[in-house]
């Protein structure tokens, strides 16, 4: 907008038009100096004509002068500048590459923490099935005492007979069978147990490294943030010693448009002229010497809209070159955007897939992407790419819900499990690892009935 603004003030071709008016200015300048000859005679005239040339003589050297040193100024402070934003933008770069490191530190941490839960939810859940496990082990140890301390009655315990031999054998054969199952079973626990001790120790040392890990980036991320606060300490030193030399070249050239010596006789000059009119005793007529004085004057004010017109060229390039610098910011921020979207997506996916790896048919959708490409938290449960809230039968709904059950048994131990409307069911497609109860309508049966498949 700054730039459509500058650039409505700009008039083609102006400096050519400033060289154009400058000739017009001395050629009526030269008219003005004619009419004061013809006007003036003797020796009064002639001198107040001379007076008046030294004075536009005087003010054209100045302005001549002045515009030189002028655009030595200029070019002097257009090179402070581009100096300065070109150490602006080396102390913005390395800001920015400190930056893009503490970001990738902080990826680092984000993805040693979620490894770090991992491990703990796997120390938590064998814990909690190690005390299970350890329980039942204790109760089958008790069990095992109370049937080997169980005597074996030689007699019927309805007519007080005694048993036959092979019944007495069969009963202690019996016994022997229940104690080597329990023996057999709180074996298979302890296995267990062991296993689970092991895994949990693993999994101790690995949290025990993320920690350490974790620690490390941080420190990391602290020198690099340090890094950065003197980086942006010593950026205002870097503008402020950059382009010295130029400085001192502006500083030079003001001086020296200060103290021009043609400023001193144009000035002597005016004074004198100024003397003379307040001397003057009658004026002769001037019209044609105050009009060519008048053409003089628009032409000046033409002469400034034009070189008003170069100095606001001059504002649009320097714009242009803000513009560039901007447009440079604003790539390097949606880079970091982008790269911190692609993370996000990345860590989605890895928390999907790491839930779906638990179930074999069911898959969850933990994340639904928005129209603005961000995304949202949602669960939903899927069968075959359909999903169990929307268009899935009941038949599959309840494969599904096996599925989940099977996983869920594996962590917390099996239940009987109870379906009802099984009739819905055409084939069971997961294979429970616990009892069923199965609840089914059939047109054909009038009373209730309960059969073992």
């Amino acid at each position: 907008a700054r730039i459509d603004e500058a650039s409505k003030n700009i008039i083609p071709g102006a400096e050519q038009k400033v060289r154009e008016l400058n000739a017009k200015i001395l050629a009526a300048e030269e008219r003005v100096k004619s009419e004061t000859d013809a006007l003036n005679s003797g020796w009064w005239e002639k001198e107040k004509a001379r007076l008046n040339f030294a004075v536009v003589e005087a003010q054209a050297e100045m302005m001549e002068q002045k515009n030189g040193i002028q655009k030595e100024i200029d070019k002097a402070e257009a090179e402070v500048r581009k100096e300065e934003r070109k150490a602006a933008s080396l102390a913005d770069r390395e800001i920015q590459n400190l930056q893009d490191h503490i970001t990738g530190e902080a990826r680092e941490v984000s993805d040693k923490e979620n490894q770090k839960r991992i491990s703990n939810g796997i120390i938590e859940s064998n814990t909690n099935e190690i005390s299970r496990k350890e329980r039942a082990v204790q109760e089958f140890r008790e069990k095992y005492i109370r049937i080997s301390e169980r005597e074996l009655t030689s007699e019927c315990y309805a007519c007080g007979q005694a048993l036959p031999d092979d019944k007495i054998k069969e009963a202690k054969e019996a016994q022997d069978s229940e104690l080597r199952n329990i023996q057999k079973e709180g074996r298979r626990m302890n296995e267990d147990i062991a296993v689970m001790k092991e895994e949990s120790a693993a999994e101790n040392k690995k949290v025990e490294k993320l920690t350490a890990e974790i620690m490390a980036c941080g420190e990391r991320q602290r020198k690099l943030k340090n890094d950065i606060e003197d980086v942006e300490a010593k950026k205002a030193a870097m503008v402020e010693n950059a382009a010295s030399e130029q400085k001192a070249d502006v500083k030079r050239l003001k001086k020296k448009l200060d103290g021009m010596a043609c400023i001193e006789r144009y000035e002597s000059a005016v004074k004198e002229l100024e003397e003379h009119k307040n001397s003057e005793r009658s004026k002769p007529d001037t019209t044609k010497l105050e009009a060519a004085k008048s053409e003089i004057r628009e032409l000046q004010e033409l002469r400034a809209e034009y070189s008003a017109s170069q100095r606001a060229e001059d504002r649009v390039k320097e714009l242009e070159a803000e513009k560039v610098s901007m447009q440079e910011r604003h790539d390097s921020v949606s880079y970091q955007i982008q790269l911190t979207e692609d993370w996000v997506r990345d860590i989605a996916r890895a928390v999907e897939e790491a839930v779906n790896g638990l179930f074999s048919r069911v898959k969850f959708q933990l994340f639904e992407e928005q129209i603005n490409g961000g995304l949202k938290d949602t669960c939903l449960i899927m069968w075959d790419g359909v999903s169990y809230d929307t268009n899935l039968n009941t038949g599959a709904r309840i494969n599904a819900g096996l599925d989940i059950v099977n996983t869920l048994q594996e962590i917390y131990g099996t239940a009987p499990l109870f379906i009802d409307n099984f009739e819905a069911v055409t084939e069971l497609e997961i294979q429970p690892d616990s009892p069923l109860i199965l609840l089914e309508q059939r047109r054909e049966q009038k009373e209730l009935e309960i059969a073992e498949r």
